[in-house]
């Protein structure tokens, strides 16, 4: 198993990469850490990979903590595009170079680079430099790398940001990524949601460092902890102000929602503080039902939810 127990990183100066975040992964699997731009997930990705110490919190590997352990001992591939490789050296150099540091003979280099260049279409290239290859032949090398040695762990950090063909390389290079998570641990970074559904895998939402749910696809959508979540998760939706309060029955609660009034049973409520008082409402439609979900105005998480045909 591995495991990150209340994992947190402050930068120099003080201000939060991410706060307590906590998650593991049975052998053998496959995880997905999901965010916008500067949520933290390539400084999580970073502690993971020992190039950055967290402030507190420990990450254990099969039940070992690896927080003091250096990276060379840690047995981590790490897919980082844009900083990857040697920009002014070959590709031959870069692939090769990961091998070298770790003692392995230039002959069996040169056979397991044969091997991998041949199955991902390389041969061409392996004497160009590096910052000479297209974008397409770029992340293959990248994603070829990962195959020349085997590892505890493959940490792979948002591949296809940017890239005008993100949507066919991810869709090409999914079997590799889930052939890799069924012998070793990946940890798969991403900021598009439309690849959070192809994984399909239990999945770690962080917004600006805050680690606000962790779950399938399909609940993150369906049952959202936050109202950022559901903004996220959900394209369609109608956001509005609604105040809740007693009726004559003692379970039952009136929400005044932009002169919309919904009777509502109290039991799906967290306790009766919300009652008298302010809410964020969503409504949304399916299969002829309407879909209340009720946050608290503060903290924004999900404090009711009920189905109305």
């Amino acid at each position: 198993m591995f495991e990150v127990k209340s994992l947190s990183y402050n930068y120099k100066f003080g201000n939060t990469a991410y706060s307590d975040v906590s998650f593991k992964i049975e052998r053998h699997g496959l995880f997905c850490i999901f965010g916008e731009e500067e949520s933290g997930k390539t400084s999580l990705l970073n502690t993971i990979a020992g190039i950055i110490n967290p402030t507190k919190g420990g990450i254990y590997l099969e039940g070992q903590n690896i927080n003091n352990l250096e990276t060379k001992k840690r047995n981590i591939c790490f897919l980082q595009p844009q900083n990857i490789f040697f920009k002014n050296k070959t590709l031959f150099y870069n692939l090769s170079y990961p091998l070298l540091i770790r003692g392995t003979s230039k002959e069996t280099i040169r056979e397991k680079i044969n091997t991998c260049c041949n199955h991902f279409c390389l041969n061409e290239f392996m004497n160009k430099k590096v910052k000479a290859l297209d974008e397409n032949i770029y992340i293959t090398a990248a994603f070829a790398r990962l195959t020349l040695r085997e590892a505890n762990i493959y940490l792979i950090d948002d591949p296809f940001k940017n890239l005008k063909e993100k949507d066919n390389l991810f869709k090409k290079f999914f079997p590799l990524i889930k052939f890799l998570s069924e012998k070793a641990y990946v940890i798969y970074a991403t900021s598009y949601d439309s690849e959070v559904y192809k994984l399909n895998t239990n999945t770690l939402v962080l917004h600006y460092g805050v680690h606000h749910q962790t779950d399938l696809p399909e609940n993150l959508k369906n049952y959202p902890s936050s109202c950022y979540l559901y903004e996220l998760f959900n394209k369609e939706f109608v956001r509005k102000q609604g105040f809740l309060s007693k009726t004559d029955t003692s379970d039952i609660l009136e929400l005044n929602c932009d002169e919309n009034l919904y009777l509502l049973d109290k039991k799906g409520l967290l306790n009766d503080i919300y009652i008298n008082t302010d809410v964020i409402v969503y409504e949304t439609y399916g299969n002829d039902k309407k879909n209340i979900k009720i946050y608290d105005p503060i903290s924004e998480k999900l404090i009711y939810f009920n189905e109305i045909n």
